[in-house]
């Protein structure tokens, strides 16, 4: 197995990832992988490092680093897009629960090993929290929050202002360990591509 490493970010104050389709108005909740290789890209390139980066990831035979894209994080709980084919639970005993395990966009990770290991999911210990879409431990809110941020543009000398079209940004409570992370695998990586 290859050397990995999960790097969680932690936002010091609101942050924003953009859709696909680059409206201010709308925020994405995963930041893909192609998006973080770029990023970390411009870094290398800013480092003065850009050549041997490019050599290691790209232009070389397998790439030496891969990244997963970024899912959120609270505290301990890593949490991911659960497969399709596993989710939501079919045992009898999830399809009449009270948890709407349907409504769950990402799940801990420990709950997809779980149910491939062919447990069952005790619906006491699981609520889905409604603004982050995350399955969470029962009475926890989710690692974030959405909330639409308005601006507006004033003329210095008459005082005129201007409303600016809104932007949505993502709220990481405060004092808790929460915000996006990322799995890298280091060596050579399957894909023959940067990211994974």
């Amino acid at each position: 197995m290859n050397p990995g490493l999960v790097v969680k970010l932690r936002p010091a104050g609101p942050w924003r990832i953009g859709p696909d389709s680059g409206a201010r108005n709308r925020v994405d909740f995963i930041y893909h992988s192609d998006s973080l290789y770029s990023a970390i890209t411009s870094a290398m390139a800013r480092l003065g490092s850009l050549e041997e980066w490019l050599d290691a990831t790209a232009r070389k035979g397998p790439a030496a680093v891969c990244f997963s894209s970024c899912f959120p994080f609270l505290d301990e709980i890593g949490f991911v897009v659960p497969p399709r084919t596993i989710w939501p639970p079919t045992s009898p005993a999830s399809m009449s629960a009270r948890v709407r395990w349907k409504s769950a966009r990402f799940v801990p990770l420990g709950i997809v090993q779980a149910i491939l290991a062919g447990q069952q999911l005790d619906e006491s210990h699981w609520s889905v929290d409604g603004a982050s879409e995350c399955l969470v431990p029962a009475g926890r809110l989710g690692p974030f929050r959405t909330g639409v941020r308005w601006s507006a543009a004033v003329d210095r000398l008459t005082g005129a202002t201007e409303r600016h079209t809104p932007r949505r940004a993502s709220n990481s409570a405060p004092g808790r360990a929460c915000g996006p992370s990322f799995r890298s695998r280091t060596k050579r990586c399957r894909s023959s591509g940067a990211a994974a």
